[in-house]
């Protein structure tokens, strides 16, 4: 899934997309994809959603790609439900198989966020030392 997500990144960044593909109807399968995952019970914890390997980060990825083709200024409710969970665990050492998948993401999208600005937050540079 995640190599389905950069290929999205890599064609919505591109130049000369075949003519049929609509940048707004792809926007908005991701969107009710997520609205989908946000409202499923199995996916609840008392921090936000799961960010789930296979769905979360293709929205984290793709969205973003599609959200500059958009020139949509904001991200959506559903990024930035996500990020709000992979930040409300930043720097943890949580046990568990997906501790270190999480915390790689948490660094990955936090950081990707936080680009234009001069210095990373408290909670992207936690992220980072917990990697």
């Amino acid at each position: 899934m995640l190599i389905r997500a950069l290929i999205v990144a890599f064609l919505t960044a591109a130049t000369g997309l075949p003519a049929d593909w609509n940048q707004r109807l792809a926007a908005h399968y991701l969107d009710s994809r997520q609205q989908a995952w946000f409202a499923w019970k199995t996916a609840a914890s008392a921090n936000g959603p799961c960010v789930s390997c296979h769905t979360g980060p293709t929205c984290l990825l793709a969205r973003h790609a599609l959200r500059s083709r958009l020139s949509e200024p904001d991200p959506t409710e559903w990024e930035t439900g996500l990020l709000d969970r992979l930040r409300s665990h930043a720097g943890e050492k949580r046990p568990g198989n997906l501790q270190g998948v999480e915390a790689t993401f948490t660094a990955l999208f936090l950081a990707r966020n936080e680009k234009a600005a001069a210095a990373l937050s408290p909670d992207t540079r936690h992220a980072f030392d917990q990697m």
